[in-house]
């Protein structure tokens, strides 16, 4: 009898057991499935915030980014300046450019010094020689010269960020045209640009469309750490990681350099002579990389596809109209609108913390209806 009983407790304590296991497997089951399903949502949440921005009336792509923080429509306005008013007071301002060698630079500091002769201003241009440490130097001599504003094209990140607080200190205003995103403690009267994002996405999307979301490609990249680099390299990243069938078999700074791309695309042909495109930040190592195609003996437009994030230069269209490539996207270096947002808070007019300057896409399909920016 107590044998009978022992028997039927053990049954019912296994019994128990087992019942009592099972559900702890469910229940595990349940919350792995839900935190992979809150982990999925999350990540669908982050690219669709990235995803944000309206389409440019005339353009392709989308004009800004989460990431950026720029305006969700172009916001350029008129400041409604008088140049006899802004002549009679005679201001001095400094224009710090990261470089002096490439179109896209020099276009920019001819617009500015047209400004500058429009309203009367004392325009200091300093050249940074591409070098971040020479841009620190010579904001650090603006500041001593004691300028009623600075504008600073930079390519040099974080690294300038001692100067931007010595204009702070200074209490010189700061106004920030292109070089991609302000670091967060970074104080300045506005920022104006492109959003860099947004080129890097609308190349991407054009890019995977044409190649058939297949095969290998190669990305050129501007200068390692600048905020333009970046945003053209996540926005393109963004999308190409959607596709496991693209390899990325190259990714090199090519410092916005044509001799730079060249070498670069050379050297990375003969690795990988079945490359299928060319992914470039900027037009000026988008025709260098031309040039490596056709020096390796291949088609560019037809053997290997290359793209541009932008620029708009007018040898970039020259390049589309000959087939050899296939998109270029404007990124507005509007030096001349630069000074006239230093003079309107000079002024003592509202300038908007953020202007986004917009973009459009110049194409095969549409390149005879679009105008360089120079």
């Amino acid at each position: 009898m107590k044998l009978k009983v022992l028997c039927l407790v053990v049954v019912a304590l296994l019994t128990f057991s087992l019942i009592t296991g099972c559900g702890a497997n469910n229940n595990t089951g349940e919350s792995s499935s839900a935190q992979s399903e809150s982990t999925t949502q999350t990540q669908n949440q982050e690219a669709n915030s990235n995803e944000s921005g309206n389409a440019n009336s005339g353009s392709e792509v989308a004009l800004s980014s989460s990431w950026s923080g720029l305006p969700a429509e172009v916001n350029r306005e008129d400041f409604g300046l008088n140049p006899e008013e802004v002549k009679a007071k005679g201001f001095t301002i400094g224009f710090s450019q990261c470089v002096m060698d490439h179109p896209y630079r020099i276009d920019m500091i001819k617009k500015a010094k047209e400004a500058a002769q429009k309203y009367g201003v004392n325009l200091i241009v300093m050249d940074g020689q591409g070098k971040p440490s020479i841009e620190v130097s010579n904001i650090e001599s603006l500041i001593a010269r004691k300028v009623d504003a600075i504008i600073i094209s930079s390519h040099g990140g974080v690294a300038i960020t001692p100067a931007i607080q010595q204009a702070k200190e200074a209490n010189i205003p700061v106004i920030l045209i292109d070089g991609g995103k302000p670091f967060q403690n970074w104080e300045f009267v506005t920022w104006m640009s492109t959003d860099d994002w947004a080129l890097g996405r609308g190349a991407a999307e054009m890019l995977v469309k044409e190649i058939g979301e297949q095969g290998k490609i190669m990305m050129i990249e501007g200068t390692s750490g600048s905020s333009c680099q970046v945003g053209r390299r996540g926005g393109f990243l963004e999308v190409i990681e959607r596709y496991p069938n693209i390899k990325i078999v190259a990714q090199q700074d090519g410092n916005w350099l044509r001799k730079n791309a060249l070498d670069i695309v050379s050297n990375v042909l003969q690795a990988n002579p079945d490359l299928k495109a060319v992914y470039s930040h900027n037009d000026e190592m988008a025709l260098g990389a031309i040039e490596a195609i056709e020096k390796a003996g291949k088609v560019p437009g037809k053997d290997i596809l290359v793209y541009s994030a932008g620029d708009y230069q007018a040898n970039a269209f020259e390049a589309i109209k000959a087939g050899k490539l296939q998109l270029t996207q404007i990124y507005h270096n509007d030096g001349d609108y630069a000074v006239e947002a230093a003079l309107a808070h000079l002024m003592g007019k509202k300038v908007p913390k953020m202007i986004n300057l917009g973009t459009e896409q110049a194409t095969k399909d549409n390149v005879d209806t679009r105008t360089p920016a120079y």
